[in-house]
């Protein structure tokens, strides 16, 4: 009689715990390939946008990339040159126990370009 009344439920947290971990697992990826794609493009004041955008691609690992979003930016402020890499992935839950629906991970990085 106790499993019938706390299985239930210790199934649900445990499912939880999952996603979670996954929310937590694709957004940290996000993070690193933009955050790589910053040093990059702090290390190659030259870079193209495309290039910056290629080199994050290429970092986004466990992540299907044809559902990123990537953009590079580049504006000045105070006579510095910034660029800002955003990455966007839509995350759907794989079950739906837990409604989560859908909803947008996002992840930027700012860098100067110094020349």
């Amino acid at each position: 009689v106790e499993l019938a009344l706390t299985l239930p439920i210790l199934l649900l947290f445990i499912v939880g715990l999952i996603e979670f971990s996954r929310i937590l697992w694709t957004d940290n990826a996000l993070q690193l390939a933009v955050d790589d794609a910053g040093r990059y493009a702090l290390a190659n004041p030259s870079a193209t946008s495309q290039q910056i955008t290629d080199f994050a691609t290429g970092r986004l690992v466990s992540v299907d990339v044809s559902q990123v979003t990537l953009t590079v930016t580049r504006e000045t402020s105070g006579g510095v040159d910034f660029v800002t890499i955003t990455a966007t992935i839509p995350y759907t839950s794989l079950t739906q126990l837990i409604p989560f629906g859908t909803f947008n991970l996002t992840e930027r990085s700012r860098v100067p370009l110094i020349s």
